[in-house]
């Protein structure tokens, strides 16, 4: 497995579909998964569309509360991010639903069917 991280970019501009983009050249062979960390106040539909407007890849994120950083600066106002993957490794994103019954049990139940260890009597 290898990463390749991008960012900080603005949350506001389109350096983002730009900043994706060059990381997933970047990263050459066998990217499987981009990752997202975004400001709680940004706009997640528009910085979701910059990134499918340059691909496809299974995409995952989460809002930060205070700082994000990588190894080219920190930001609290900024999107920063990472392309995953390698030869050997697999990403799937799946939806979960019904999390007010239960987010631990909606998150098992979403993936049930893709890892062992989520089933029922499994560690």
């Amino acid at each position: 497995m290898k990463m390749t991280t991008f960012g900080p970019v603005s949350a506001a501009g389109d350096d983002l579909s730009a900043a994706v983009k060059e990381a997933i050249v970047r990263f050459g062979a066998f990217p499987r998964l981009v990752i997202l960390f975004i400001p709680a106040s940004a706009d997640g539909g528009k910085i979701v569309s910059c990134v499918r407007s340059v691909t496809d890849l299974p995409l995952a994120g989460a809002t930060i509360g205070g700082t994000a950083f990588t190894e080219n600066g920190i930001t609290t106002d900024g999107i920063v991010g990472a392309v995953i993957g390698g030869e050997s490794v697999s990403a799937s994103c799946l939806p979960v639903t019904h999390i007010s019954s239960g987010l631990h049990s909606a998150v098992a139940s979403a993936l049930s069917g893709v890892v062992p260890g989520s089933r029922p009597g499994h560690a």
